[in-house]
């Protein structure tokens, strides 16, 4: 009888060791699929909202395609307005849309131009210059640790600033808001379009504050710039400017149109939950003749 206690004792301590293990088991699993689910979900969210933003970039195609006056761009534009897209419950897209040659041209901006961006750091302006003229073995350290050799070429994309000597982060993040490396260089820091170039751009170029404050008031209003040259002049002193020869000058050049060709869109889709948000950052070129508009830059960033 004691021997049968003994043996039924042994089978409910096993049986409950069993149970313990199935049920430790069972969390373990359960767990592990509910990682996987979690996982799962935010793949397919992830996923969605790439795709949402790639969508973006391709409606903002479609908005400059679709633009009645491709030689004159300004402020006013169906382009130049937010887009804001809500595809369904819990998604959200936005668009933005901005000329890049609202910008100074990197790979063609003079030391003066990007000192005064800089506020007054002309080593570091002359240092970018230097970064992308004709070789000059006086430009390279080879003293460093490792040693710096310039590229003594055209910047492509402004990420390799960090690469110039003296490169600290709010530098970079200036110029990052003021110049570019798409535009073609067909003069000194430019083209810059009059109807949207940024006041410290148009300082940086020379044209006095004066002048600057006059094409800002007059462009942002109603009405735009639709030619360069001779007609700007005679607009700007239509407005009470008085201009001298060296103003005249500059104001005639190849620097200013009044049109763009490129174009820095900024595409973002978000999804509420799980919550992701992807952005798509390109650069989409407009062609001259009857060609669709190309995109030639592509860059793609997620907040998780």
């Amino acid at each position: 009888m004691i021997r049968r206690r003994a043996s039924r004792g042994s089978l409910l301590i096993i049986t409950l060791w069993l149970v313990t293990i199935l049920g430790a088991l069972s969390v373990a699993v359960a767990r592990y699929l509910s990682t996987e689910v979690r996982l799962t979900r935010y793949r397919l969210a992830r996923h969605e909202a790439r795709e949402l933003a790639r969508s973006g970039v391709y409606l903002a195609l479609t908005v400059i395609q679709q633009d009645p006056t491709p030689t004159e761009d300004w402020s006013g534009e169906p382009w130049a307005a937010p887009q804001a897209v809500s595809p369904a419950s819990g998604q959200r897209l936005t668009v933005t849309i901005t000329d890049e040659e609202r910008k100074l041209n990197v790979n063609t901006a003079t030391a003066a131009q990007l000192s005064f961006l800089l506020v007054g750091d002309d080593t570091l302006a002359q240092a970018i210059v230097d970064y992308v003229d004709a070789p000059d073995p006086t430009e390279d350290r080879l003293t460093d640790n490792p040693p710096y050799y310039a590229k003594n070429s055209s910047i492509t994309v402004l990420d390799e600033l960090n690469d110039v000597p003296g490169m600290e982060t709010e530098s970079y993040e200036t110029l990052t808001s003021f110049t570019t490396p798409f535009t073609p260089p067909t003069a000194a820091g430019g083209p810059l379009n009059l109807n949207t170039v940024m006041p410290e751009v148009l300082e940086a170029v020379g044209v006095p504050s004066a002048t600057v404050q006059t094409i800002v008031q007059y462009r942002s209003g109603a009405e735009h710039f639709v030619q360069a040259g001779a007609a700007l002049i005679a607009l700007l002193e239509s407005q009470g400017l008085v201009l001298d020869d060296a103003q005249r000058t500059l104001l005639a050049s190849a620097l200013f149109t009044v049109g763009s060709q490129l174009f820095l869109v900024v595409s973002e889709g978000v999804l509420e939950s799980p919550n992701v948000r992807v952005r798509v950052q390109a650069v989409i070129q407009r062609s001259t003749d009857t060609s669709p508009p190309k995109i030639i830059s592509w860059r793609e960033s997620s907040n998780r």
